[in-house]
C-alpha cells in the first residue's frame, strides 16, 4: 500500500501548483505572493499567506528577544529560572499572559534599585550597559542607558577617590568625533557635570558611542 502525494497548494487561492515553491514568488494562478516561512515551535518550512507571514514574523521575533533575556540576564547573575518565576507573577498579578521581556525588565530594575542603595556603582554599570544590549537587539531606545552606565563609572571612580579620567575609544570602530576625545584627560568632577559619554555626534557604524572613562592615577 502506497501514500498518496499529498498536493501542493496556494495558500491564498488553494489551486494545486505544479511545485512547490523554496522562497517567496508569485502564484501562477491568482498572482499574490506565497511566502515560505519556518515555523518557530517544529522548524518545517510553510507555504502561507502575506499575513501569516507577518504573523510568523512576529513570533520569531519574540523568540529571539526571549533568548536574548536568557542570555542578557545570566551575565549579570539572573537566572532562566528565576525569569520564569517572575513571568508567573506577573501573569498571575496581571490576570493575563505576561512577555518574559516583562520579567527581564522587572528584575533588572530590583537589581539596578539595590545597586544604587547599596552604592555599587560598578555593578550599576554593568547592569545598565546590559539594559542597552537588550533594549538595542529589540530595536527600542538605548542611548540613555548607556549614559547612566558610564555616569556610573563616574561613581566608581569617585568612590575610589579618582580625581582624573581619560576617554578611550575602541580601536576599530572610532569614527571622527570618537578620536577627537580619544586619549585626552579630563577632571572627573568636569565629566560627571558635563557627562559627554556617549558622545551625541558619534558616528559609528555599528551604532553607538563605545568611548570609555578610564581613571588615571599618575
Amino acid at each position: 500500500m502506497t501514500l498518496a502525494i499529498q498536493d501542493i497548494r496556494c495558500p491564498n487561492c488553494f489551486g494545486i501548483l505544479e511545485r512547490k515553491p523554496l522562497k517567496k514568488e508569485r502564484c501562477p494562478l491568482c498572482d499574490r505572493l506565497i511566502f515560505v516561512k519556518t515555523l518557530p515551535l517544529t522548524n518545517k518550512r510553510t507555504l502561507m499567506t502575506e499575513t501569516d507571514a507577518g504573523k510568523i514574523d512576529e513570533e520569531w521575533r519574540q523568540v529571539e528577544e526571549e533568548q536574548a533575556c536568557i542570555d542578557i540576564a545570566k551575565g549579570v547573575g539572573i537566572s532562566r529560572d528565576a525569569l520564569v518565576e517572575r513571568q508567573g507573577e506577573l501573569r498571575r498579578l496581571m490576570g493575563k499572559p505576561a512577555l518574559l521581556r516583562g520579567a527581564f525588565i522587572s528584575l533588572m530594575n530590583e537589581k539596578i534599585v539595590q545597586s544604587i542603595k547599596q552604592e555599587q556603582w560598578d555593578h550599576l554599570s554593568k547592569l545598565y550597559f546590559a539594559q542597552t544590549i537588550f533594549f538595542r537587539k529589540s530595536k527600542e531606545e538605548f542611548l540613555s542607558a548607556i549614559l547612566k552606565a558610564r555616569n556610573a563609572n563616574l561613581k566608581e571612580y569617585k568612590a575610589r577617590g579618582i580625581r582624573k579620567v581619560e576617554i578611550l575609544g575602541s580601536e576599530r570602530s572610532s569614527c571622527g568625533a570618537c578620536e577627537a576625545f580619544k586619549g585626552k584627560v579630563f577632571s572627573l568632577a568636569d565629566m560627571m557635570k558635563t557627562t559627554p559619554l556617549p558622545l551625541r555626534e558619534c558616528e559609528n557604524p555599528i551604532g553607538y558611542c563605545r568611548c570609555v572613562y578610564a581613571p588615571v592615577t599618575d
